[in-house]
């Protein structure tokens, strides 16, 4: 019977190990047949290394010690191939309980091994896949107990392998204080066991931190068509969700607003275009995407001006302007464009985003404006100067009575004929200040760069002669930056600020006059203070208005127009003006430019 067995090599060894017997399965599996096997050792079996340890002699120790040896590992055939053997060494012993030899069965389970190595090489293969994604991602059974987890599950539970193997999908930590999740994941695996694949929002607690989650459960079945386990997968889409939120809100936003938006790729085709673009050009949504840009807002610039706007795009990133387009009706409108480029994750520029504001209203009344202004400015110099003759006819009269009559009239004749002259001289005054605030408006500014020291100082210097009270001031001037400016106009405008400030401490004692700079973040600004007879801060507002004064005509003469004259002069150079003071402590006027 041992000798017919084919499955198995059965062999007799003696007390040293030397075969003494030899069957058809042990030639088949080891490939020596029986006259050249008997009467060697059986370590010639075993692999160098196994001999070199000594496992041969070990495995005999331990059948005499325990009547048996167990065993499985690499074997020798006769070509030096391998296989995967399994061993048992069975001692036997004579009447007397002395061992006298082995008996020694091996089976050849290398199929066996081999299907083991590849189950063992695809379960890590599945572990080393799972551990490369950033995902939660485990492998479960029908009931949710875990089979494989991967690394970043356990970084996300916040729990070590071992406790995570011992977890359930679906009592898990990670839905603590939300019962609605705990119901979709129950409900989740529920399906999956049906064979149904899963995918949903939840909220859940990754690492103890509460985030929105997408849960994936999908069933893997078997060759019955029956569900064998299943894999879940949950990533954070808390960012991810919020940005969709965000690009949902702007995308809204940008289809409410009443401003035209449309964007177009680097050939100018347009590929977005909300509802203001709609309704201002008079063409769908339907009809204007993928349509060129150039035809379809009827845009009236050349190609050249095209060019040139395409190519600070591309050096500056943006360009604003105003253009004419045509609408679908053939309607001319004016319009303020705003351009800029839109670029993709590599920086590279893919596209412009154009934001156009309908402004023809605006240029309408502009135009309108502008016409008012020049009618306004023709008709105030035209006035001005036909009013000239009549006040030269009374001041020359005037004179005539006063020096050829004088033996005629009496005092009140001479006093009343003295207030007529004053008078006429200040309307004289009055229309040569609003000459000078009407061609404020016409004239273009020419910049240069000024040296403000040198000229606050010759303006000092022209105001000296006109009264000896002007010695009395006390002038505390500060080291003054040079600015770019149209040097006519700003001298103009310290020589009102100065004149004011020596006007209105012309009554003090001890007059004191200061001026100085200092500068902003954007913007140089420039005061002049005095300790004069001030103003109440409450009518500031009105200092810069034409023929606008705080103070009577007969305690302190002026027209009225020289503030206005200074505000115009900063405006037009891009700055600004204001003024504090109180009554009786006196003012400070301030002026910025821009750098």
């Amino acid at each position: 019977m041992i000798e017919e067995v084919e499955d198995y090599a059965i062999i007799l060894l003696d007390r040293d190990g030397i075969i003494r017997n030899w069957n058809k399965g042990a030639e088949k599996i080891k490939q020596y047949s029986e006259r050249e096997i008997i009467g060697k050792n059986f370590s010639i079996f075993y692999t160098e290394g196994d001999r070199q340890a000594g496992l041969p002699e070990k495995l005999i120790q331990d059948a005499i010690k325990n009547g048996k040896a167990l065993h499985e590992g690499w074997r020798l055939r006769k070509d030096g191939s391998l296989f995967w053997g399994s061993i048992v060494i069975t001692a036997l012993h004579d009447e007397g309980g002395q061992v006298i030899g082995f008996t020694k069965v091996t089976r050849d389970l290398s199929d066996r091994k081999k299907s083991e190595e590849l189950i063992r090489w695809q379960k890590q293969e599945i572990q080393d896949f799972m551990d490369s994604l950033s995902t939660f991602c485990a492998k479960m059974d029908r009931e949710g107990k875990f089979l494989l987890v991967n690394k970043a599950a356990i970084k996300t539970s916040g729990l070590t392998r071992e406790q995570l193997m011992a977890t359930h999908f679906v009592r898990g930590p990670w839905w603590a204080n939300h019962e609605s999740s705990y119901q979709m994941a129950r409900n989740a695996l529920q399906q999956a066991c049906l064979g149904f694949a899963t995918n949903y929002e939840t909220r859940a607690l990754f690492s103890g931190r509460p985030v929105t989650a997408n849960i994936s459960l999908i069933p893997i079945k078997n060759s019955k068509d029956l569900v064998e386990y299943i894999i879940v997968e949950g990533r954070d889409i808390t960012t991810q969700k919020k940005a969709m939120e965000q690009i949902a809100y702007m995308a809204r936003m940008m289809e409410d607003t009443c401003e035209a938006i449309f964007s177009c790729d680097t050939t100018l085709r347009i590929r977005s275009w909300n509802k203001a673009s709609e309704n201002l050009y008079g063409i769908p949504y339907s009809e204007a995407i993928g349509q060129p840009i150039s035809e379809t807002v009827g845009s009236q610039l050349d190609n050249d001006s095209r060019q040139e706007i395409l190519n600070q795009l591309y050096e500056f990133g943006h360009w604003k302007g105003e253009t004419k387009h045509i609408k679908k009706d053939g309607t001319a409108i004016h319009l303020l464009i705003s351009n800029t480029v839109t670029r993709d994750d590599q920086g590279k520029i893919d596209g412009f985003v154009s934001v156009v504001r309908d402004i023809s209203i605006r240029k309408s009344l502009e135009l309108q404006l502008k016409k008012a202004n020049e009618d306004l400015e023709a008709f105030t110099y035209s006035v001005s100067h036909d009013l000239r003759a009549p006040l030269r006819g009374i001041i020359g009269f005037t004179s005539v009575l006063e020096e050829d009559y004088a033996s005629k009239l009496d005092d009140e004749a001479k006093r009343i004929a003295g207030i007529i002259r004053k008078n006429t001289l200040h309307m004289g005054r009055l229309i040569d200040d609003l000459l000078s605030f009407s061609r404020m408006g016409q004239k273009e500014i020419q910049k240069t760069i000024v040296d403000n020291n040198t000229m606050v100082r010759e303006i000092i210097a022209s105001f000296t002669p006109r009264g000896k009270e002007q010695g009395k001031i006390n002038w505390e001037i500060e080291s003054l930056v040079n600015i770019k400016a149209d040097d006519h106009l700003i001298r103009q405008v310290w020589i009102n600020l100065i004149s004011n400030a020596i006007k209105y401490t012309s009554k003090n004692e001890r007059p004191l006059i200061k001026i100085g700079s200092y500068p902003t973040k954007d913007q140089q600004v420039f005061f002049v203070k005095d300790n004069g007879v001030g103003f109440d801060d409450r009518y500031k507002q009105k200092l810069f208005k034409v023929f606008q004064r705080l103070h009577a005509a007969d305690e302190f003469e002026g027209t009225g127009v020289g503030l206005a004259i200074v505000e115009r002069i900063i405006g037009k150079h891009g700055g600004k003006v204001w003024a504090e003071g109180k009554e009786q402590e006196g003012a400070c006027f301030y002026f910025s430019l821009p750098f």
